[in-house]
């Protein structure tokens, strides 16, 4: 009798404790990319190909829609400000490409890398600031030096992620 009761009970708590606590999903999907290069042949594609929306790139990535938190590594300025530094490589794509990758999925991007200052600190300043205007968190590079050191923060189904790049 007691086995019994203690089921009957066990069954009374579990049911009370779905009916006001339901199974929460605090899973959270991540996906990372490698580099970003929105410039060069790429852009070229994009203007002949993709009639000059970047947009055109993602249509064939659902799964980056799909993902709570994408990460990629934007290979340098999405600006038109700055002066060619003169390097032999020296990257700087069109600042459209900002929305199109807010509309892939994008949530964080990291500036930490070899051309992110290829065009000045003008153009890395206005790559920040056109990322923050579309609601892309950067890492890696920052308009102050307390910002280098602040990871971005996001929060997605009761997790909160930091993310760092150098």
């Amino acid at each position: 009798m007691i086995n019994s009761l203690a089921v009957g009970l066990l069954v009374a708590l579990v049911t009370w404790s779905q009916v006001f606590w339901p199974a929460l999903d605090h899973s959270v999907r991540l996906v990372f990319v490698g580099d970003l290069m929105l410039d060069r042949g790429v852009e070229r594609s994009v203007l002949k190909n993709g009639r000059g929306d970047f947009n055109w790139l993602f249509e064939l990535a659902p799964k980056l829609r799909s993902a709570d938190i994408v990460f990629g590594n934007l290979e340098g300025p999405l600006s038109d400000t700055g002066a060619d530094l003169g390097n032999l490589y020296s990257f700087r794509m069109a600042p459209e490409a900002a929305s199109a990758l807010a509309t892939a999925g994008f949530s964080v991007v990291s500036l930490a890398n070899n051309h992110s200052g290829d065009w000045g600190r003008e153009a890395l300043f206005d790559t920040i600031a056109r990322l923050t205007a579309v609601k892309i968190k950067t890492v890696g590079a920052a308009t102050t030096s307390e910002g280098l050191r602040r990871p971005a923060v996001i929060e997605k189904n009761g997790q909160t992620i930091g993310f760092l790049a150098a």
